[in-house]
Formats: structure tokens, sequence, C-alpha cells
């Protein structure tokens, strides 16, 4: 019997929050997909047809925790009335809010989900929606010139996806009262990387790199005696 695509969806968010409450209570080492299965009423066998191991239900979180972050954002009121800072803050806070409901679970598994696995294809998914999410906040922002053209832009967007990381990071090691130093933290941070997105320094040095390389580098580039002798044998 062909289960229906909408109960494939709840199974599967079904089996994530039996492992999210197994995980939290017992470890990540000590629960077993069989356990996650028993729990979540399905047949062990099942569960390997949504999640072929365990690291993939963690890497499922990741992308739903993307999902739920995009879904408050196009809910939040006069949101594209923001700035471009405000906006980022607010996803980023967004994130940390969404984890701090599973904080135990979180401490459990981002060694795993972050570090060991980060570059692991699966993640791919959870990646490719944070970065569509900033891509299109920097769009709009460019296209309000709110901030310049950014040169490089997929540098630049990974480099805002490890920022974010480095975010989780820094919360998750954050012992501070209701995590003050990490609000603190970021937003001193958001304030220099805005500073620097509208000061078109970007700009600046992708202007400067082409310079050096266009006239101090490209044209002294001459192959010596040494290697024409060995490549042409003169």
């Amino acid at each position: 019997m062909k289960i229906s695509k909408e109960k494939q969806i709840k199974v599967k968010k079904q089996i994530l929050n039996c492992a999210i409450d197994l995980i939290s209570d017992n470890g990540y080492k000590k629960t077993s997909m069989s356990k996650i299965a028993k729990k979540a009423k399905i047949g062990e066998a099942t569960i390997y047809n949504y999640f072929p191991t365990k690291e993939h239900i963690l890497f499922e979180y990741y992308y739903e925790l993307q999902l739920q972050t995009k879904k408050i954002l196009l809910e939040t009121k006069k949101f594209n009335q923001f700035t471009l800072k405000e906006q980022l803050q607010l996803l980023i806070n967004t994130q940390l809010e969404l984890l701090a409901n599973n904080r135990t679970f979180v401490l459990e598994i981002y060694e795993e989900i972050f570090y060991k696995s980060f570059s692991h294809p699966a993640m791919d998914k959870g990646n490719d929606e944070l970065i569509s999410m900033i891509s299109e906040l920097f769009d709009i922002a460019i296209e309000a010139e709110e901030i310049e053209d950014i040169p490089f832009s997929n540098t630049i967007l990974n480099l805002a996806c490890d920022y974010i990381f480095g975010v989780i990071y820094y919360w998750i090691q954050d012992e501070s009262k209701n995590y003050d130093n990490t609000t603190v933290m970021t937003d001193k941070s958001l304030e220099i990387i805005y500073a620097i997105l509208q000061s078109a320094l970007i700009n600046k040095i992708e202007d400067l790199l082409s310079f050096i390389i266009k006239t101090h580098i490209l044209n002294n580039i001459k192959p010596s005696k040494i290697l024409k002798k060995r490549l042409f044998g003169k």
C-alpha cells in the first residue's frame, strides 16, 4: 500500500520529534535507531526508509531549523521595512530561540552536525536554504541602495553562513544569564559587518587586488632562464 506524501511528511516529523526527546534524555550515542523507531511507533525497518542513518536525522533537524526560521521571518510584520542589519539580527535571534527550545538536544548533537559532518552532502539542503535566505536579503538591500553591490558574492554568502555558525557555537558555550553575552557579541559584530557593507570596503578591496594582480603580478611573471632551458632545451 502506497503511503501519501502528507502521511510521509507526518511520519518524518514524528521520527524527528521522537529522536529529539530521546537524545535529550539519553544522549546521542546511547540513542539507537531502533529506540527511535519504537518511540515513534513504527517498524524498525521502516525508519530507514526515511533516514538511512542516525546522522541524517540531525541533518533533517538542521534543515527544519532553516524552514522554521524562514516562516517566522515571512510572518513578521513590516519585516521588509527593516534595515539589512535588523533583518540579519532577527534571523540570528530566531535561530537561537528555536535552538533554545531544544538546547539539551543541541548540546548533544552540535559537534556531530557542525563539525564531524560539516561537509557531508546531506548538509547541503539546510545550507542551501540558509544561503538562499541571506542572498535574498542582500539582493533586496542592494536594490534599495542600502548597501553597495557585492563582488565575489558566493564567497561573502558562505562567510555569512560561517558567521552564523560561529554565533551558534558562541551561544552553545555561553553561560551568562539569558545568554546576554551572545546578544552583545552579535549586536556589536553585526554593526561592524553592516558598516563594512555600507562603506563599499569590499569593492575597494576588490579594486586593490585587481590592480595588484594586473600591474604587479601578471606583468612580472617571466620564465626564468633555468625554466626556459628545462622546458625548451635552450
